[in-house]
């Protein structure tokens, strides 16, 4: 199977077919046998010189070149054909034999053979069309500028089949993909790949559930580690973590293929209830940054209390153990979540698993437009959302859930694709969540870019408002800082890991979003009496009615929010002793309780 490039010209590709022996008359006669000039070595070859690709059709039938070429150096010549880009293959089984063929010296090649899972269609009634294919990935930087690309990028994959082409799904891309902000260790071979292994395992154990990688470096290459199986290599790190590290903490590993004789794994660390410290240092540490800290005496005696009061609590009867547990609850990072972690994601799914397209906007102004109008509350005209970093509540200023916190007018930007229309949600750096329902808007964020929800085609997820609630809910702050690490839901390892409740109960989340239109409505109407208040010369006057107007307001809004926090509460059966220990928690973080 010779395939051109479509930029070859016609006349050369005519040209091309009749000096290989199949003239214009007799090229659709399927009664006749036609016979090529040319054998297999010099199709290879000649379609080389034209710059198209060959493959070895229907290499598992009788026709194919592994039954119809005999064994020794016709076998030998054809398989290790500089210029045969790949083999077309319907049966695993068969590829699995011809690959274990190629291992035999005598068939070694200078570049890999690429194995394209494909079969004809014939219009059968028990054939799906397409349903046996294979998957070749693509650069995505050279295709979005122009689709001339495509050919030369499938001979580039076709030269790199172990990463760029698979029979299959290609799992092993997308889980690369999903670890691109983990943490990560190049090797486990010399010693200092070693004790930052170990350190890392140890913060984790002592800090928060977190996953580190074992064969990427860092520059994002994934170099893998040659083991001569998965399980020699899962052998050694448990051997490293269990030798090592006292007590051993609890983890979950995974071993995946990188390349043909070297792996990668994932080790997923579980917080547990003991100081952990290596053993060679008797040291403690703690996860700071993303990176391992040495834990201080005072840290390390406050996680021990914590731990013995968490351990011991069930057996709790007095008061005054309980109101110590309760105080550490309020401000520790071992706080007795189990009950209600395990009633938030029993009933939940992640966001990212929604049918979410959303975009990371990665503009920003050089410099203040000079119509550029800025007030504490915002205003309703213009073009343009123009974000700042902001925590989900404050206190002294009003719960605002419609953007933009900025809006001006932009004429004439020079790419009017960055315009977004219809629902979307904008999550700002600090945790601020808003919502917009304007067509045609620009969207800006200052220093650090804002992540945009917006509804895809097919989107057939819950309800924007209900996500915008939930999501400026004291449940969901609570559980990106207790099980994620933080509440800034712009992060992205928060944003990717965030769980959403299902909304199993309609009647619940019909009042949910007649709420959140209550309070969309009240904004609006508060943004209108505001505006008249900024035209009044008088300083202390406009700043005594607006606080009026403000407090008014929240006094309203407030009652509104603490409504939908408790419909959450009801909907994932949180009872009132761990109502209490939420509210706590949100208090503590110096944000606003409703």
């Amino acid at each position: 199977m010779i395939i051109f490039d479509p930029a070859t010209p016609l006349e050369q590709m005519r040209k091309f077919i009749e000096e290989a022996g199949f003239p214009q008359d007799n090229r659709s006669i399927k009664e006749e046998k036609v016979n090529g000039k040319w054998n297999f070595d010099e199709a290879c070859v000649k379609a080389s010189e034209i710059g198209a690709i060959t493959i070895a059709a229907h290499v598992d039938s009788n026709k194919g070149i592994f039954n119809d070429l005999p064994k020794g150096e016709a076998r030998a010549s054809a398989f290790t054909q500089k210029n045969l880009y790949g083999m077309q293959f319907k049966s695993p089984k068969v590829r699995d034999q011809i690959i274990s063929i190629l291992k035999n010296p005598e068939y070694e090649r200078e570049n890999e053979l690429a194995f394209i899972r494909a079969s004809d269609f014939h219009g059968a009634d028990d054939e799906n069309f397409g349903a046996i294919k294979s998957w070749i990935r693509f650069d995505s930087q050279k295709m979005q500028f122009s689709k001339k690309f495509i050919f030369s990028e499938i001979k580039e994959a076709l030269r790199n089949p172990l990463e760029r082409v698979a029979d299959g799904p290609p799992k092993i891309i997308e889980i690369k993909k999903q670890l691109e902000m983990e943490v990560s260790v190049e090797s486990l071979i010399n010693e200092e790949d070693q004790s930052l292994f170990l350190k890392y395992i140890c913060a984790f154990a002592n800090t928060s559930d977190r996953t580190i990688v074992i064969g990427r470096d860092n520059y994002g290459t994934w170099k893998g580690i040659k083991f001569a199986s998965k399980s020699e290599m899962e052998e050694k790190i448990r051997l490293l973590i269990e030798e090592n590290i006292f007590p051993v903490p609890n983890t979950d590993t995974l071993i995946y293929q990188n390349y043909e004789d070297s792996f990668f794994a994932t080790i997923r660390v579980f917080k547990g209830n003991s100081v952990f410290a290596i053993r060679s240092e008797d040291r403690a540490y703690i996860l700071k940054n993303d990176k391992p800290f040495t834990a201080t005496i005072d840290i390390v005696s406050r996680l021990a209390e914590a731990n013995f009061l968490k351990k011991y609590r069930k057996y709790s009867i007095t008061d005054y153990l309980r109101t110590n547990i309760r105080k550490l609850e309020g401000v520790s990072d071992t706080i007795d979540i189990l009950s209600v972690v395990r009633s938030i994601e029993a009933n939940s799914v992640t966001i990212k698993s929604l049918l979410f397209k959303y975009d990371e906007i990665s503009l920003k102004f050089d410099e203040t437009p000079e119509e550029f109008y800025s007030c504490p509350n915002g205003y309703s005209n213009g073009n343009v959302i123009f974000t700042t970093p902001n925590m989900p509540r404050l206190e002294d200023s009003y719960l605002r859930l419609s953007a933009p916190v900025f809006r001006l007018s932009l004429v004439d930007h020079e790419n009017e694709n960055e315009k977004l229309s219809g629902e979307k949600l904008i999550i700002v750096p600090r945790g601020g969540v808003y919502y917009d329902n304007n067509d045609d808007i620009f969207i800006f964020g200052e220093t650090y870019p804002p992540i945009v929800l917006s509804k895809s085609e097919d989107y057939d997820g819950p309800d924007f408002k209900y996500l915008l609630a939930y999501l400026k809910s004291s449940l969901a702050i609570w559980y990106a800082d207790r099980c994620l690490g933080n509440y800034d839901f712009r992060l992205f390892r928060v944003f990717r890991d965030m769980i959403i409740p299902k909304p199993y109960n309609k009647d619940i989340e019909f009042t949910i979003i007649e709420y959140v239109n209550r309070l969309l409505q009240m904004e609006e109407q508060f943004l209108d009496e505001c505006n008249p208040i900024h035209d009044l010369t008088d300083v202390e006057e406009r700043v005594n009615k607006h606080l009026e107007k403000s407090k008014t307001h929240n006094l309203k809004a407030n009652k509104i929010m603490s409504e939908i926090d408790n419909l959450f509460f009801e909907m994932l059966k949180i009872d009132d002793d761990d109502r209490i220990m939420i509210k706590q928690r949100i208090k503590v973080l110096g944000l606003f309780d409703f």
